[in-house]
């Protein structure tokens, strides 16, 4: 099983095998060096699959190409209808992750039918409703299973991870399934 997290402290992510996950995609906004490093540090568990996945903060098709090589994976955080577009337009691009938040919805069909065109799978990341409570947490909630549902009428993969922020947030690749099901 696999799960993306949000912390590379590598330290702490004995509770990742308690949880039977096998693949661990590293994510941040990591720099060449740190990418450098945190490949290093992945060495000394080699019973765990660890892949660094680089998170894109602004559309930048050059930072991208950069870093197409040196990542296993590339992520774009999607907080604005203009990540979003590039999300979905741009080739080479894995995941988008978030694509919502409790306002507005920054998802519509066009963008699913463009992310499942260029093989975009849009993620949702479980520590954003872990992380919040009342009004916010229930509009969160209402605006992911509306961007669920466009997804599935575009055709878009969708995939749910941990996206914890410390090895307490993870949780098992099961229960990561039911929440996605009860989005549908």
């Amino acid at each position: 099983m696999e799960d993306l997290i949000r912390f590379s402290r590598l330290g702490e992510i004995s509770a990742a095998s308690d949880l039977h996950i096998t693949n661990l995609i590293i994510a941040g906004n990591f720099t060449e060096k740190e990418m450098d490093a945190l490949r290093e540090n992945a060495k000394k568990f080699p019973a765990m699959q660890i892949s660094l996945c680089k998170i894109l903060a602004k559309p930048d098709a050059k930072e991208l190409s950069r870093f197409r090589n040196k990542a296993d994976y590339i992520a774009v955080d999607g907080r604005s209808l203009q990540l979003n577009k590039f999300a979905c337009s741009t080739k080479g691009v894995d995941f988008l992750l978030q694509p919502l938040d409790s306002g507005k919805l920054y998802f519509d069909i066009s963008l699913a039918r463009m992310a499942s065109q260029n093989n975009v799978k849009i993620a949702f990341l479980f520590s954003e409703f872990l992380n919040c409570s009342g009004t916010r947490q229930a509009l969160l909630m209402k605006n992911a299973a509306t961007v669920s549902r466009i997804a599935r009428r575009g055709h878009a993969h969708q995939l749910m991870f941990s996206g914890a922020n410390d090895n307490w947030e993870m949780r098992l690749p099961e229960d990561l399934g039911i929440f996605m099901g009860c989005l549908a």
